[in-house]
């Protein structure tokens, strides 16, 4: 009889214990995919769940966790890309952080220095360069060691752009790309694929490194 009114009470007062739902991670191992079932339950493609945390997770606004839900995350172990059933829903990742980024403004202009591979380099943004792990980019295509995501919100030229990327602290060090998907990248511009990060120099576990980046056009 007192059990009973237990569970009368707790239903009257909402007090019965229900698992919460789960919600996307705002931090997981650098590179890691997962994957959202048809019961809303988390299954991990690869990598994996980390006890470190990175500050810049305190600043990103992630939507509601929803079946058929596949999550990618950067070289920092952030967030950076949502494909819903196929749809890439990476704008629902907020960044609410300051972002360093700069806006380069050349006007595309061909000045001696943006000579490179007999082509001329419109410059778009500086920021963090971070790497990914995605096996699909945009259009299906089957992404290779020199191609690269841009950031959704902030420049999403046609798939196959060249991009042109310059590490910061070493002019010398460049690398040509082809834009082949996009992404939230919180507070970064450019992310490259592991190899070619490795190529620039950079161990992955430093996770970004500072560059800028620009639209290619190759001579005619």
């Amino acid at each position: 009889m007192i059990s009973v009114s237990v569970i009368a009470m707790s239903l009257l007062f909402g007090v019965i214990n229900v698992s919460a739902k789960e919600e996307i991670p705002q931090y997981m191992e650098p590179g890691t995919i997962i994957k959202v079932n048809e019961n809303e339950q988390i299954e991990i493609i690869s990598g994996g769940y980390s006890n470190k945390r990175n500050k810049i997770s305190d600043n990103i606004v992630l939507p509601e966790l929803e079946s058929g839900m596949i999550i990618s995350y950067d070289g920092r172990g952030l967030p950076n890309k949502i494909l819903n059933n196929g749809v890439n829903e990476s704008y629902k990742i907020d960044y609410i952080g300051t972002e360093e980024i700069q806006v380069i403004n050349d006007g595309g202009e061909d000045f001696p220095e943006q000579r490179f591979a007999q082509g001329t380099t419109v410059w778009k943004y500086s920021g963090w360069i971070t790497w990914f792990t995605d096996r699909i980019g945009q259009e299906d295509h089957v992404l290779q060691d020199w191609d690269c995501a841009t950031k959704m919100t902030l420049d999403n030229p046609k798939c196959g752009t060249p991009i042109r990327l310059r590490d910061e602290s070493n002019y010398n060090n460049e690398a040509l790309l082809s834009k082949w998907d996009v992404g939230a990248l919180p507070n970064a511009v450019l992310d490259i694929r592991p190899n070619k990060f490795k190529q620039m120099g950079y161990v992955l576990d430093l996770g970004h490194f500072k560059g800028r980046y620009g639209h290619f056009t190759p001579y005619q």
